[in-house]
């Protein structure tokens, strides 16, 4: 979530395949030899509704001429639209967790992270992008230690059991 919550209108680049999305600040895991965050935000022009790219330029629309939003992409509801801060970002994580039928009393937004991670992985994206777009270091075990976690499928007993 801090990541997020860094993220400046200025460092969102609009490029011919998606969105292209800098974290120049330091973060938590800032540092030497350690790669900074480069988020990419590929376009899905058949499916406009689950697209994170329109859906991201959609709101930089709407939320351009509000009095807070001349830095920050984040910002909060209710004036002046200050930046939000991490906590904010992970309460609206856990409040659409919740309504996607996720049990937010056993993930939390954090799991996003390890979700997106180990699916990436599950789907044979190379361990280096992984590191890169997480920004953990060539040599960080972070991955291997703490986030290649089994992907639990809610059906996977009764499929098991059935088939």
């Amino acid at each position: 979530m801090q990541t997020f919550a860094l993220i400046k209108r200025s460092n969102i680049y609009v490029k011919t395949n998606g969105i292209e999305i800098k974290i120049p600040d330091a973060i938590k895991t800032s540092g030497p030899n350690k790669f900074q965050p480069l988020l990419f935000l590929p376009w899905f022009k058949d499916k406009e509704k689950f697209c994170a790219a329109t859906t991201t330029i959609d709101y930089l629309h709407q939320t351009k001429n509000l009095q807070g939003a001349k830095e920050y992409l984040f910002i909060s509801f209710k004036k002046p639209h200050q930046k939000v801060t991490t906590q904010t970002l992970s309460r609206w994580t856990k409040e659409i967790l919740a309504k996607s039928g996720i049990n937010t009393q056993e993930f939390t937004a954090h799991s996003t992270r390890h979700a997106s991670t180990s699916a990436a992985f599950k789907n044979n994206i190379n361990i280096e992008t992984i590191r890169r777009t997480a920004g953990w270091a060539k040599v960080s075990m972070t991955f291997a230690k703490f986030y290649n976690k089994p992907i639990i499928k809610k059906d996977s007993f009764t499929m098991g059991v059935i088939t």
